[in-house]
């Protein structure tokens, strides 16, 4: 069974996509949605993740991955109030957190769909 969407960073991404289709069954492309990593994207999902987070309606059951990957990330506030998230130190990793963004993004922009989905 695969998940009905599967976000992806947008850059860089054919060998990843030919992956998805060929070894993951994802044969039709409607279900792999591409996620642009800057502010004006990902601002209203990291608000919102960090809201949720703040009032555990998030569950990552404290894993100490994403935990390390949390704290490694920093924030970048444009001129207009958008959110980005930015590694504190350039040799830290974030990837963890972005896949957990990038999927709460994917969530956020199908909400209606994914409820309809699960009977909510």
């Amino acid at each position: 069974m695969i998940a009905y969407w599967c976000g992806y960073d947008s850059w860089n991404s054919p060998a990843l996509i030919e992956d998805l289709e060929n070894r993951m069954g994802y044969k039709n492309r409607q279900n792999l949605l591409p996620v642009i990593m800057g502010a004006k994207t990902l601002s209203a999902p990291m608000k919102l993740m960090k809201a949720d987070l703040g009032e555990k309606k998030i569950n990552y059951n404290n894993n100490p991955l994403l935990l390390w990957a949390f704290t490694n990330t920093g924030l970048d506030i444009d001129k207009n109030e958008n959110w980005r998230p930015i590694k504190h130190h350039q040799r830290q990793r974030i990837d963890p957190m972005m896949s957990t963004l990038i999927a709460y993004t994917i969530l956020q922009n199908n909400l209606a769909d994914y409820k309809a989905l699960v009977g909510v």
